[in-house]
């Protein structure tokens, strides 16, 4: 998945978040223009959602780090996990059936089946 030249692979990964990122950025002008109507002769509405839209994208961006550093580090306790099940599915000689067999395979003797693929 994440194999092969830097520049596709970066662009496949940020795909997501530019969409997003698009999207609020849509509901933010429609937000915009809908407020800009109620009365259009006072500049107080729309200097409101102007002083809101920076900080919402604040807020925004900081519960994305957030969300992204947490799936970070549970991602790697889950890996720390792995030799723990691995070890203990060698001992008893069990299979383990999983669909990130690549991380298993790297384990001498261990029986890993891939019931996806």
């Amino acid at each position: 998945m994440f194999d092969g030249p830097i520049l596709p692979l970066t662009i496949k990964i940020g795909m997501p978040i530019l969409i997003g990122n698009v999207m609020q950025f849509c509901y933010a002008l429609a937000d915009t223009i809908f407020i800009a109507r109620i009365d259009p002769s006072s500049t107080a509405i729309i200097s409101g959602t102007g002083l809101m839209f920076p900080l919402f994208f604040v807020f925004m961006a900081i519960s994305m780090s957030m969300s992204i550093g947490t799936a970070a580090l549970v991602g790697r306790l889950i890996g720390a996990n792995d030799l723990m099940i691995a070890s203990t599915a060698l001992a008893h000689g069990l299979i383990v059936v999983t669909h990130n067999t690549e991380e298993f395979r790297r384990i001498d003797g261990l029986a890993v089946e891939d019931w996806q693929g």
